[in-house]
Protein backbone atom coordinates (compact mmCIF):
# COMPACT_ATOMS: atom_id res chain seq x y z
CA UNK A 1 0.00 0.00 0.00
CA UNK A 2 1.28 3.17 -0.74
CA UNK A 3 -0.20 6.85 -0.77
CA UNK A 4 1.37 8.91 -3.65
CA UNK A 5 4.43 6.78 -4.02
CA UNK A 6 5.34 6.50 -0.38
CA UNK A 7 4.76 3.54 1.47
CA UNK A 8 1.95 3.65 3.90
CA UNK A 9 3.67 2.02 6.98
CA UNK A 10 6.07 4.86 7.75
CA UNK A 11 3.39 7.32 7.22
CA UNK A 12 0.58 5.70 9.58
CA UNK A 13 3.44 3.55 12.37
CA UNK A 14 3.71 7.13 14.45
CA UNK A 15 0.10 7.44 14.73
CA UNK A 16 -0.34 3.28 15.55
CA UNK A 17 2.01 4.00 17.90
CA UNK A 18 1.18 7.20 20.18
CA UNK A 19 -2.82 5.86 20.00
CA UNK A 20 -1.60 2.69 21.48
CA UNK A 21 0.62 4.09 24.38
CA UNK A 22 -2.13 6.80 24.98
CA UNK A 23 -4.60 4.31 25.23
CA UNK A 24 -2.52 1.55 27.39
CA UNK A 25 -1.84 4.96 29.57
CA UNK A 26 -4.96 5.72 30.01
CA UNK A 27 -6.26 1.85 30.95
CA UNK A 28 -3.84 2.02 33.67
CA UNK A 29 -4.57 5.06 35.18
CA UNK A 30 -8.31 4.08 34.66
CA UNK A 31 -7.63 0.87 37.00
CA UNK A 32 -5.60 2.87 39.87
CA UNK A 33 -7.52 6.09 39.36
CA UNK A 34 -11.52 5.65 40.12
CA UNK A 35 -11.77 9.74 39.78
CA UNK A 36 -10.15 9.53 36.02
CA UNK A 37 -11.83 6.03 35.04
CA UNK A 38 -15.06 8.33 35.52
CA UNK A 39 -13.67 11.78 33.66
CA UNK A 40 -12.71 9.57 30.54
CA UNK A 41 -15.88 7.51 30.67
CA UNK A 42 -16.73 5.51 27.39
CA UNK A 43 -13.73 6.99 25.70
CA UNK A 44 -11.33 5.00 26.74
CA UNK A 45 -13.19 1.42 24.79
CA UNK A 46 -13.51 3.71 21.72
CA UNK A 47 -9.83 4.33 22.34
CA UNK A 48 -9.17 0.62 23.00
CA UNK A 49 -10.62 -0.42 19.69
CA UNK A 50 -9.85 2.75 17.32
CA UNK A 51 -6.33 1.56 18.55
CA UNK A 52 -6.31 -2.24 17.68
CA UNK A 53 -7.71 -0.91 14.00
CA UNK A 54 -4.95 1.39 13.78
CA UNK A 55 -2.51 -1.33 14.29
CA UNK A 56 -4.05 -3.84 12.48
CA UNK A 57 -3.62 -1.06 8.99
CA UNK A 58 0.00 -0.33 10.38
CA UNK A 59 0.84 -4.03 10.01
CA UNK A 60 -1.37 -4.60 7.15
CA UNK A 61 0.73 -1.82 5.54
CA UNK A 62 4.12 -3.39 6.52
CA UNK A 63 3.17 -6.71 5.33
CA UNK A 64 3.01 -4.98 2.10
CA UNK A 65 6.43 -3.29 2.74
CA UNK A 66 8.43 -6.56 4.17
CA UNK A 67 8.18 -8.23 0.99
CA UNK A 68 10.20 -5.62 -0.67
CA UNK A 69 12.41 -5.41 2.12
CA UNK A 70 13.19 -9.05 3.52
CA UNK A 71 15.67 -8.25 5.73
CA UNK A 72 16.49 -10.42 9.30
CA UNK A 73 16.11 -7.43 10.81
CA UNK A 74 12.77 -6.08 8.70
CA UNK A 75 11.72 -9.70 9.38
CA UNK A 76 12.29 -9.77 13.40
CA UNK A 77 10.13 -6.27 13.04
CA UNK A 78 7.47 -7.76 11.72
CA UNK A 79 7.42 -10.85 14.64
CA UNK A 80 7.32 -7.82 17.17
CA UNK A 81 4.65 -6.62 14.83
CA UNK A 82 2.41 -9.31 14.99
CA UNK A 83 2.82 -9.68 18.81
CA UNK A 84 1.98 -6.32 19.34
CA UNK A 85 -1.04 -6.61 16.82
CA UNK A 86 -2.59 -9.63 19.21
CA UNK A 87 -2.06 -7.30 22.31
CA UNK A 88 -3.59 -4.55 20.74
CA UNK A 89 -6.57 -6.86 20.04
CA UNK A 90 -6.40 -8.08 23.85
CA UNK A 91 -5.99 -4.19 25.02
CA UNK A 92 -9.34 -3.64 22.83
CA UNK A 93 -11.18 -6.27 24.19
CA UNK A 94 -9.74 -5.31 28.09
CA UNK A 95 -10.97 -1.92 28.32
CA UNK A 96 -14.53 -3.03 27.25
CA UNK A 97 -14.68 -5.39 29.52
CA UNK A 98 -12.95 -3.18 32.34
CA UNK A 99 -15.87 0.07 31.57
CA UNK A 100 -18.95 -2.98 31.45
CA UNK A 101 -17.83 -4.05 34.99
CA UNK A 102 -16.59 -0.83 36.47
CA UNK A 103 -18.56 2.01 34.79
CA UNK A 104 -22.54 2.88 36.34
CA UNK A 105 -24.16 1.73 32.93
CA UNK A 106 -22.28 -1.64 33.35
CA UNK A 107 -22.83 -1.86 37.36
CA UNK A 108 -26.71 -1.20 36.48
CA UNK A 109 -27.02 -3.49 33.79
CA UNK A 110 -25.02 -6.68 34.79
CA UNK A 111 -24.65 -6.14 38.64
CA UNK A 112 -26.80 -9.33 39.22
CA UNK A 113 -24.78 -11.29 36.92
CA UNK A 114 -21.64 -10.26 37.58
CA UNK A 115 -19.52 -11.64 40.95
CA UNK A 116 -18.21 -8.83 43.40
CA UNK A 117 -14.56 -9.77 42.45
CA UNK A 118 -15.11 -9.31 38.68
CA UNK A 119 -14.30 -5.51 38.48
CA UNK A 120 -10.96 -6.21 40.63
CA UNK A 121 -10.02 -9.13 38.45
CA UNK A 122 -10.32 -7.64 34.96
CA UNK A 123 -8.45 -4.47 36.37
CA UNK A 124 -5.76 -6.74 37.43
CA UNK A 125 -5.81 -8.06 33.75
CA UNK A 126 -6.28 -4.70 31.85
CA UNK A 127 -2.87 -3.61 34.12
CA UNK A 128 -1.25 -6.67 32.70
CA UNK A 129 -1.84 -6.09 29.41
CA UNK A 130 -1.47 -2.28 29.13
CA UNK A 131 2.16 -2.54 30.51
CA UNK A 132 2.87 -5.47 28.19
CA UNK A 133 1.35 -3.19 25.48
CA UNK A 134 3.65 -0.48 26.41
CA UNK A 135 7.17 -3.06 26.68
CA UNK A 136 6.10 -5.17 22.87
CA UNK A 137 5.22 -1.36 21.64
CA UNK A 138 8.58 -0.38 22.98
CA UNK A 139 10.69 -3.25 21.34
CA UNK A 140 8.89 -3.71 18.51
CA UNK A 141 9.07 0.24 17.29
CA UNK A 142 13.14 -0.10 18.34
CA UNK A 143 13.70 -3.21 16.08
CA UNK A 144 11.69 -1.40 13.02
CA UNK A 145 14.09 1.59 13.72
CA UNK A 146 17.04 -1.15 13.75
CA UNK A 147 15.58 -2.25 10.71
CA UNK A 148 15.60 1.11 8.84
CA UNK A 149 18.79 2.71 10.27
CA UNK A 150 20.97 -0.03 10.86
Amino acid sequence: MSVQGLPLHPLVVHFAIVFLLLVAGAQILAVVLSRFRTWIGWGLPVGGVVAAITVKITTMSGQDLIGEQGTPLAQAHQVWGERLELLAYALAVVTVLHWVVTSSWGRMRFAEQLPGWAGTAVGVLALLIAVAVIVVTTITGHSGATAVWS
